[in-house]
């Protein structure tokens, strides 16, 4: 294929040349492809128009975009069938990214097998913005570097140079220059006024026949669309991970210096509650009466508008009871026989003491009556359920009950499924104190050390709940202000998705490390099974032929 040549000198001579060079070119060029890109008001219509010789593209005197979507248009020129694809303006703000992306999408789709150039069509006559730069970038960004090979800029509006020429416009622009060098400095120009201009439509033609040819007449494919897509897909999430850890970092910074500037104050406040739950639960109640909770009270005020709380506990614990208590409805079924009433989480939100309180009820811990596969789908909703997280797991155990290993087993599942994070974020909450006639919850807490282990494990933290009593809304409060009190000790943290995705991970990688081990076990011993056998049948044939140390290849050898 020979090269084509960029038409000059005068109006016939051009004509001439470049009509016949076109049609020597009609055999081995049958067909352009060609997708218009470029800014709002940059002259894309226009330009598809000039090239078809028809006004086929819909163009407005005014900067305002007249293509919202992909528009295609076939005509002969000069005998090669042109394809003209027509594009929304690059970075138009009217329409969002997602939607410029499908749009653009569809002009590959409406070019197959593949677009042989992208003209890019930039105004001329105006000043080169940021806004150009950006739109070379965003080409290169979603079309991949191999964009460059298959580009041709096409300056517009060459009437409105005023005695200059395009060469002087990208000499005097060093960005304008380094762009188009980005290009291999392919360029043409177009006054898109005079349609009748027989020298720049043929004049474009050869410029991209010489490109085809150069590129060996290869054009950008779906192929090369779909990796480019990939590669920014993959730099997105490397981005997004990478913001996610300054994200992290930053939020750990401040929590360091929250932590620091809460100061020896709240210190004393913690240490003060710390000595009197020490002393018993009644005595840590009196905390809440006392003058320290309404210290603990006016820190907390101002940092929760909102609770959200999982109810978490052992069959017949009362844990759908202590929800109708807190939100003060009856809204959790409950039954008065140890029977799980709750087999998949519920939800209900209400506000108390001029906060919104969320409760999620859970399935009892240790239900019988579910697979440890249902239990933990059921878990994980709770997590999904009180989104951005819980602030507080209510670990619900029954008084006036024998403390068995079931509640023992209980803490040690939570921070299993949940990690040892979970401890941080839990509160134990005592029910059915109306059934300890004499003993008051201190007493019961002093006469069991497995008791005094699991709220020790919780930082201290309980609480207790007459659900029999629902009038009784200062037990309500009460437990509303240690729940704020351990948040702002938390530095205003709740136990999040990503810390439960990350130790059901750990799970999985231990699951995974143990099937691994016993299967290398098992064939430990199918090896040694196999040995014991080898050996027995050697045994055998020592005994039956006096031959010591033969194999029974051996063997059969000497009776052959």
């Amino acid at each position: 294929m020979a090269a084509y040549e960029s038409p000059r000198g005068k109006d016939t001579e051009d004509k001439e040349h470049v009509n016949s060079t076109i049609e020597l070119k009609t055999g081995e060029l049958s067909e352009i492809r060609i997708v218009l890109l470029g800014k709002t008001g940059s002259g894309k219509s226009a330009t598809g128009n000039t090239i078809l010789g028809e006004k086929l593209c819909q163009t407005s005197p005014l900067f305002a975009s007249e293509t919202r979507t992909c528009v295609k248009h076939c005509r002969e020129v000069k005998g090669i069938n042109v394809s003209v694809i027509d594009t929304p303006g690059l970075l138009d703000t009217s329409m969002g990214e997602k939607e410029l992306k499908t749009e653009i999408e569809k002009c590959i789709k409406l070019s197959v097998p593949g677009p042989h150039v992208f003209l890019l069509v930039i105004r001329l006559g105006v000043r080169f913005t940021e806004e150009e730069k950006n739109a070379v970038k965003w080409i290169q960004k979603n079309f991949g570097e191999d964009a460059s090979h298959y580009t041709i800029m096409l300056f517009t509006h060459a009437d409105a140079l005023e005695g200059k020429t395009v060469k002087d416009c990208i000499a005097s622009n060093d960005v304008l220059r380094k762009v188009l060098s980005e290009s291999g400095d392919r360029y043409h120009t177009f006054n898109n006024k005079e349609t009748e201009n027989y020298t720049q439509v043929p004049g474009l033609l050869a410029k991209i026949g010489n490109m085809i040819e150069f590129n060996g007449g290869k054009y950008y494919t779906n192929d090369m669309y779909k990796e480019a897509q990939k590669k920014l897909k993959e730099e997105e999430e490397r981005k997004r991970k990478e913001e996610k850890e300054r994200m992290k970092k930053r939020a750990k910074e401040k929590k360091k210096e929250k932590r620091e500037n809460i100061g020896l104050g709240a210190a004393s406040v913690a240490s003060t509650v710390a000595v009197i739950a020490g002393a018993g639960l009644a005595a840590a109640e009196a905390v809440v009466i006392g003058p320290i909770i309404i210290t603990v009270g006016l820190i907390a005020e101002s940092e929760n508008s909102e609770i959200r709380i999982v109810l978490l506990g052992k069959n017949g614990s009362g844990k759908s009871a202590t929800g109708n208590t807190i939100l003060g409805e009856e809204l959790f079924k409950t039954s008065p026989l140890c029977a799980s009433q709750t087999k998949t989480c519920e939800k209900h939100c209400r506000e108390v003491d001029g906060i919104k309180v969320s409760v999620i009820d859970t399935p009892g811990l240790f239900d019988t009556s579910l697979t440890e596969d249902q239990l933990k789908t059921e878990i994980e909703k709770c997590i999904e359920m009180s989104v951005p997280g819980p602030h507080v797991f209510l670990l619900v155990i029954r008084l006036g009950v024998r403390f068995t290993e079931e509640e023992r087993s209980v803490m040690e599942w939570i921070q299993k499924n949940f990690g040892e994070d979970a401890s941080r974020y839990t509160i134990i909450l005592f029910t059915h104190t109306d059934s300890l006639p004499k003993n008051t919850v201190k007493d019961c807490i002093a006469s069991s050390p497995e008791l005094q282990k699991v709220i020790n494990s919780c930082g201290n933290r309980s609480h207790s709940f007459n659900n029999e009593n629902t009038t009784d809304r200062s037990q309500v409060s009460h437990l509303v202000h240690k729940i704020r009190f351990m948040v702002h000790m938390n530095v205003g943290d709740c136990y999040t998705s990503d810390v439960y995705e990350e130790v059901q991970r750990r799970i999985e990688e231990e699951k995974r490390k143990e099937e691994e081990e016993r299967r290398r076990e098992k064939e430990e011993r199918k090896r040694e099974k196999k040995e014991v056998r080898q050996r027995k049948k050697r045994k055998d044939g020592h005994n039956r032929f006096g031959c010591c140390n033969l194999s029974r290849k051996e063997i059969k050898m000497l009776i052959t």
